[in-house]
């Protein structure tokens, strides 16, 4: 959660229009294994916020769990302005996008004064999350392994021994150069919440 959602001021804000935000974020300041994080949890939550500001090369490696948890908790979900939610995205009732806490508090303010919003909300992500039921999920798993997982093993059976060895000593020589480049990217450079996106 960006810092800015952190603040005393926020919470105290959020405290005026009768809302409180119950954080379950790791604590980097203190040992994070003294505390169990309940990520997926939004039992007793009203709504979901997650507002991350990630580096555009980092968001682009984070699913859209959140979005998805909100659908099968049956809860709106204000989020940052992700890659994978954007992609999900199909109308302004799967999920509404903020990224600052006035966008915040003018759309739990918003919800708050519309019932027939917050509502349709919850029973649009009630018929979205069938894209994510167990069965769903296995079916793309099974297509995968079958499909594109099969061709390149097939097409690596195939490949001769000189080749597959020439493949692999390339391999060691690009692996640490691929590690150091994506390190550089997910910890520098643009992001989402910079007024340039």
């Amino acid at each position: 959660m960006h810092e800015s959602f952190r603040s005393e001021d926020f919470k105290d804000k959020l405290g005026r229009i009768g809302m409180h935000l119950e954080l379950d974020t790791v604590d980097t300041t203190t040992d994070c294994r003294a505390k169990q994080q309940n990520w997926g949890n939004y039992r007793n939550a009203d709504a979901v916020l997650a507002v991350r500001n990630l580096t555009v090369a980092d968001a682009h490696h984070k699913p859209a769990s959140k979005l998805v948890n909100a659908w099968w908790a049956e809860v709106p979900a204000l989020l940052g302005p992700e890659p994978a939610f954007k992609e999900l995205r199909q109308s302004d009732l799967d999920y509404m996008e903020v990224r600052t806490p006035e966008d915040v508090l003018r759309t739990l303010s918003v919800l708050k004064g519309d019932p027939a919003l917050y509502f349709g909300m919850v029973e649009n992500g009630k018929a979205r999350r069938g894209e994510f039921s167990s069965a769903a999920i296995l079916k793309s798993w099974i297509a995968l392994f079958e499909g594109p997982i099969a061709e390149a093993f097939e097409l690596w059976r195939k490949t001769p021994y000189h080749a597959k060895l020439t493949q692999y000593g390339l391999s060691l020589v690009q692996e640490p150069l691929s590690k150091a480049s994506y390190n550089r990217s997910i910890f520098h450079g643009h992001r989402l919440l910079d007024s340039s996106h």
